[in-house]
């Protein structure tokens, strides 16, 4: 392990443990963009959709595990090529208007995530990790809607390209620490960074020999992450190998282990904390068949939350109409949410199974962005892609009141 880690360090540059400079602190007023929601009932379950956007634009939510809402909820944060370049918005719940974060000429951001505490945005850009303080006030009779960011540098990260990825930069559950991943050169392994939010400090905290992503930091643990074990495709296994794509490492001792090795052929893929030290997942046992799967982190034990099916001779189109793709879970313990290939959006009840179709008809097999289904953490509403219309809009769905008796 310490051998591991020492040419690991060797491999890293050494700019990457600098300390923060908060040089470049800054505020700008937000260009405000009239609303253009679209609300619907969905035909076959009744439930109360907003496509927030409606834009002939590429426009997509934020990664399914990442807090995409502001704290207070009254933001909810998106991506959006309408600008001529992918550009991070924000939708405002009680007006319906769009708000345009970033300046004209200034870099594109990247690894976007809400805040744990208070109206706050983390992001990436320029390889240095920066908080945005977001401060509103809504229009009225008297004055328009106004957005404010006040902008400061975290820290910088160094002349790297390898750092981060498409959804790579975590906060803990206390709010006090940032965590990013980095490829060590001649992609010889991963470095898991950890950030002090508040003095800008990185220190290296887990040193792994493979690549890895979709980094996550626990929802009640604050030294406890989890990440996604790459590897090749169609790997082959010989008798004595196994995989595990779900892995947990402590931040403060720096060791890291598998939470649950495949059997051969197992397909696990697009995990995500959920309540209770939790995680949920998706993947079966045969080519094709990929149910919503519960894991407990302290014991092991699996169960299936969310049924797929597969048969013998099935196409992979019929396959892909009962089974799930992504998966994550509410912040309240009550519900799971899995998205198919079919754009069929599904809850299943944590407590009974039970399977609710929320809404459907958001993409066509075979092409569309990915659904990518993901939860308001005040809960009563999942926030997904759909391609509906034709194009990629972000949709709000909200849970029937009747399913929450």
């Amino acid at each position: 392990m310490n051998g591991k880690k020492l040419f690991a360090r060797a491999l890293l540059l050494g700019l990457l443990f600098q300390t923060a400079s908060y040089a470049g602190s800054r505020t700008w007023t937000c260009k405000i963009w009239p609303k253009e929601s679209k609300t619907i009932i969905d035909d076959s379950t009744g439930a109360k959709v907003i496509f927030v956007t409606t834009n002939k634009a590429s426009d997509t939510n934020l990664y399914f595990h990442m807090r995409s809402f502001l704290s207070d909820g009254s933001m909810l944060l998106f991506y959006t090529n309408r600008t001529g370049r992918q550009e991070l918005f924000g939708y405002l719940m009680k007006t319906g208007e769009l708000v345009q974060f970033i300046k004209k000429g200034d870099p594109a951001v990247g690894n976007v995530t809400a805040s744990i505490l208070g109206n706050a945005i983390y992001l990436m850009k320029k390889n240095a990790i920066f908080e945005w303080k977001v401060s509103y006030s809504l229009k009225n009779k008297n004055h328009p809607t106004t957005v404010r960011i006040s902008e400061r540098k975290i820290c910088d990260l160094g002349d790297n390209s390898a750092i981060g990825g498409a959804a790579e930069l975590t906060e803990s559950c206390d709010s006090k620490f940032l965590a990013t991943k980095a490829s060590l050169k001649n992609g010889r392994g991963s470095v898991i960074l950890l950030i002090n939010k508040s003095t800008g400090d990185i220190r290296e905290a887990v040193t792994i020999g493979y690549k890895i992503s979709h980094l996550q930091f626990s929802r009640t643990n604050p030294d406890v992450v989890m990440y996604a074990h790459w590897y090749k495709r169609d790997e082959p296994l010989s008798k004595q190998d196994w995989h595990s794509r779900m892995w947990l490492a402590n931040v403060k001792t720096g060791i890291s282990w598998p939470l649950h090795p495949q059997a051969v052929g197992e397909y696990n893929t697009h995990e995500c904390w959920w309540v209770n030290d939790q995680v949920t997942f998706c993947g079966g046992y045969k080519d094709g068949h990929s149910p919503v799967r519960v894991i407990d982190t302290h014991t092991g034990l699996i169960r299936v939350i969310g049924e797929g099916a597969w048969w013998q001779g099935a196409s992979a189109s019929d396959l892909a109409k009962y089974n799930w793709w992504h998966a994550s879970g509410d912040y309240q313990g009550r519900w799971v949410a899995a998205d198919n290939w079919h754009g069929i959006i599904a809850l299943f009840d944590g407590k009974t199974t039970q399977e609710h179709i929320l809404t459907q008809g958001h993409r066509i097999y075979g092409r569309g962005k990915h659904p990518h289904v993901g939860w308001n953490h005040l809960g009563g509403m999942v926030e997904f892609t759909s391609n509906k219309f034709g194009n990629p809009d972000v949709c709000i769905a909200f849970i029937p009141k009747a399913w929450e008796k």
